[in-house]
Parts: C-alpha cells; sequence; structure tokens
C-alpha cells in the first residue's frame, strides 16, 4: 500500500467510471442451461488479508470499506455501531480474514423450496440478508479472540427459488438505501429467490470475520523482491500479482501486473520491482485478464461481470500490493461446508483469495504518523486504520523473523543486514538494539513496546 491511497477522490470518480464502462462492453450475457427440475447453484466471494512487509498477517480486519445498507441483518458485536464506533483491538482479537461478500445464485426451471446451511471454520457469519433461519447469537463475552482457539460460525436459510421469468420488485427498491455494490451482484439471469419472511432477492449474502491461514504467503525480501508462496496442498489455477500507485514514488496512476499464472502446490515465485519488466500491463487490461479466469473456474460471464463490478475498486482502483488468487475449491469447501436440500446437480464455488501487503515505505509512513503526526487524523477514514494500529502495537522487531535472544550483538548484526537496503536506507525503522534489551529507532530512541527475551 502507498502513501496516496486515500487521496484524488475525482481521479478514482473517473477510473471506476471508466472500469465499469470496459467491463460492461465486454460480452453479453451468459445463461445456463438446465432441463427438467435440476438445481444449479453458483457462488462467489472474497477471502482478505492484509500483511506486513514481512509477510506477517495483521488484525483488525473488521472495518467495512463500504457500510452495508441498513436493512441488511447482522450481530451487532461484530460491526458497527453508530454511538461508539467500531470495537477496538482489545474487544475483537485476531481478526485476520475478511470474508467479504459471498453471494449464492440459483437456478432451475421450476419454482421449488431450498433449505440452505453454511458453516464458517474459522470465523462468524457476522451479516447475513435475507432473514435466517438459523444463525448465531451475539457473543456474551467482553472479547473474542480468533486467534486462541477455532471459532465456528454457520448461518441456514429456508427459501424459495421461484420459477424462471417470474418478476416481481425487490423487498429493498423502494427503502432509498440500496448501494452500487448491494445492486451490481444482482445482473445475472439467476432465478429470484424468496425468503422466509417473503423478502424478494436475487441471490443469498453472508459475510463473516475470522482467523485462519491464508493459502498465498506475500513478502518482500531484503533486495526489495517480492516473494510469493503457495503453502497449500493443492495447486492454484490463476493468481495474480497487481499494483495500483498514486503519489511522487511511483508514475501517476501506475498500474502495473507483477505476475499472472498459475502456481503449483509449495511453489514459490520472486517478482522484481521493475517497471521495465515485460510482466507488467495496464490496470484495467488486468480486470478483464482476471475475469476470463472467473469464468473458467465456473462462474458465468454475468456472475464474473458482477463480481468485478461489486470489487472493481478494492481489487483494481485503490493503490496498493495485492495478491488474487482463485481459492482451491477443496480449500472452500474445508472452510466454508455448505449443505443444499435438494442437492443441486451442478455446484459452483469460485472464491476469490485477495492479500494485500504493506510496502516497507507505507511502514515507515505509518511510523511516522505515529510519532510525529495524529495517526487517526492522517488514516482514520482508511478502512484498513485498525490493521495499522494492530501493526504499530506489535512494535520493535515483530515482522524480524530473527527474535532477540542471548546473543543481542548477533541478532542486531543480522537484522541491520536484513533491513539495509541496496544505495543506502532502511527496509523497516527499527532493529535490534545492539547490547540491550528491546529494540531503538534510527535516532536511537527505545522502543516503548519492546519484547521480551527470548521472543
Amino acid at each position: 500500500m502507498n502513501l496516496a491511497t486515500t487521496s484524488i477522490p475525482a481521479r478514482k470518480t473517473r477510473l471506476a467510471g471508466l472500469a465499469l464502462a470496459l467491463i460492461a462492453v465486454a460480452g453479453p450475457l451468459q445463461a445456463t442451461a438446465l432441463a427438467g427440475n435440476a438445481l444449479e447453484v453458483h457462488e462467489w466471494g472474497t477471502f482478505t488479508t492484509l500483511n506486513s512487509s514481512a509477510g506477517m498477517p495483521l488484525g483488525g480486519l473488521y472495518v467495512d470499506a463500504t457500510r452495508l445498507p441498513a436493512f441488511v441483518n447482522g450481530l451487532p458485536y461484530f460491526n458497527y455501531d453508530a454511538a461508539k464506533g467500531w470495537a477496538s483491538l482489545e474487544k475483537l482479537r485476531g481478526v485476520t480474514v475478511k470474508m467479504e461478500t459471498p453471494v449464492l445464485y440459483f437456478y432451475s426451471q421450476t419454482e421449488m423450496a431450498v433449505d440452505v446451511k453454511v458453516g464458517f471454520q474459522g470465523g462468524t457469519i457476522s451479516q447475513w440478508y435475507p432473514s435466517c433461519h438459523e444463525c448465531e447469537t451475539d457473543p456474551t463475552t467482553a472479547s473474542v479472540d480468533f486467534a486462541a482457539a477455532p471459532y465456528r460460525g454457520h448461518i441456514g436459510w429456508k427459501a424459495t427459488v421461484l420459477a424462471p421469468g417470474t418478476v416481481l420488485p425487490y423487498t429493498t427498491a423502494a427503502s432509498g438505501l440500496e448501494t452500487p455494490e448491494w445492486t451490481a451482484p444482482r445482473n445475472t439471469e439467476s432465478n429470484l429467490i424468496k425468503g422466509e419472511k417473503g423478502e424478494i432477492e436475487k441471490f443469498l449474502f453472508y459475510r463473516g470475520l475470522g482467523n485462519f491461514p491464508a493459502t498465498v504467503d506475500i513478502r518482500f525480501r531484503p533486495d526489495g523482491q517480492l516473494a510469493v508462496k503457495n503453502l497449500g496442498s493443492d495447486d492454484i489455477a490463476s493468481l495474480m500479482v497487481y499494483e495500483r500507485s498514486y503519489g511522487p514514488m511511483y508514475v501517476s496512476d501506475a498500474a502495473t501486473i507483477w505476475y499472472n499464472g498459475s502456481m503449483k502446490a509449495g511453489g514459490e515465485i520472486v517478482l522484481k520491482r521493475d517497471k521495465a519488466s515485460t510482466e507488467y500491463g495496464q490496470g484495467f487490461a488486468a480486470m478483464e485478464t482476471f475475469r476470463v479466469e472467473l469464468q473458467k473456474a465456473g462462474l458465468t460471464n454475468s456472475e464474473s461481470r458482477a463480481l468485478l463490478n461489486t470489487w472493481y475498486n478494492g481489487y483494481f482502483i485503490e493503490g496498493g500490493i495485492k495478491a488474487f488468487w482463485i481459492v482451491p475449491r477443496a480449500q472452500v469447501d474445508r472452510i466454508l461446508p455448505l449443505t443444499i436440500v435438494p442437492e443441486p446437480g451442478k455446484l459452483e464455488r469460485v472464491i476469490v483469495g485477495r492479500s494485500e501487503i504493506l510496502t516497507p515505505e507505507f511502514e515507515q509512513a505509518l511510523y511516522h504518523a505515529e510519532a510525529v503526526d495524529s495517526l487517526e487524523a492522517k488514516f482514520g477514514s482508511d478502512k484498513y486504520h485498525m490493521a495499522f494500529r494492530d501493526f504499530l502495537s506489535k512494535g520493535s522487531d515483530w515482522h524480524l523473523t530473527t527474535g532477540i535472544r542471548s546473543d543481542r550483538l548477533a541478532a542486531a548484526a543480522r537484522a541491520t543486514a536484513t533491513w539495509a537496503l541496496p544505495g543506502g536506507g532502511w527496509a523497516s525503522p527499527w532493529f535490534a538494539k545492539p547490547g540491550g534489551r528491546g529494540a531503538v529507532d534510527l535516532q536511537g530512541r527505545t522502543l516503548r513496546n519492546a519484547p521480551p527475551l527470548g521472543r
């Protein structure tokens, strides 16, 4: 992520309009063909994570980029409070994964009742629509630590898949509360759904928070290159590393693709931060490139466009370095076990892994904001501001893999060598304190929250 990720609203509006136009003209809608009373179900969604430059997952990922409409159901414990704002890091601990906007589409030639249940191994299903038949209740504890023990969320719906060609107004259409992010997923050929309380919508929607290991590890190496590794036991059919930047450090509006391809289980690639590389491409082309991969993974033409029209800003317009990949189906089924009665003749589940990474430059900006400016004033409106607080709260060499043990001088030397950049400067402003406990900054000041020995 770069220093100007929250600026230039006019430019973002222009880029967003162009992005939508590119998606809209890319081709006709594709219908799903069904025979008899067969049921077909398609799903898409996102697992979002944020890493430090050294690949450490950050907590605090419970702030919405754009708040969901008020008609969406949710658990107050995990969501924004109009009087109190967002919960503190002490109340919601270890939230390292945002499960964003999974939607379920249903295709059938006849009207039929369906019973749908989704589990979440490692998190809570904290928001949903329409009303649930069976769902979680608010925790009663003072805090929830998602890293302490596996959290097992769930939700269940009893709904009716309406017959093709049924024309009814969406229940929420007259509310005045719908947002573009809410309406974009409707642009498919799927059947209308009627919820248990009569709600009419095009999909079943749910969202959650959790903590589980990401499939893809992404981190900066000491030489400034980016290392990306598939930690899972399944091959990744499609992975893209993408960057959009603003500000004086980069070309204005620069959008580049660091990598686009597949990755074997256990595979690793090392990418150079080289703007002249032939692997780079312009940003808007990346959207269509990734859309094709979504369709290959099982979504229809219109579903893949609906996903990108919902997430184009977070995926391709907001600044930062991001890895996008199609989460292997076996992993999706383990994390989000899904049962549908009657059992669909075909079930497609396309979940996008999205891992963003803080650049060393941005980490220094956070340290500077904490020490000199007001972090809240500078980054308080950023969707990751609680994650930035989590990063700063770790302090010291938390993101250095070498701990401070008995040989402090050797540890300091290793840390110094690790974070020294070619041509001068530091990739991180913190390094081990020679001959002492904890760490100092580059000005020699002792860090407030120094780690204990042996960490």
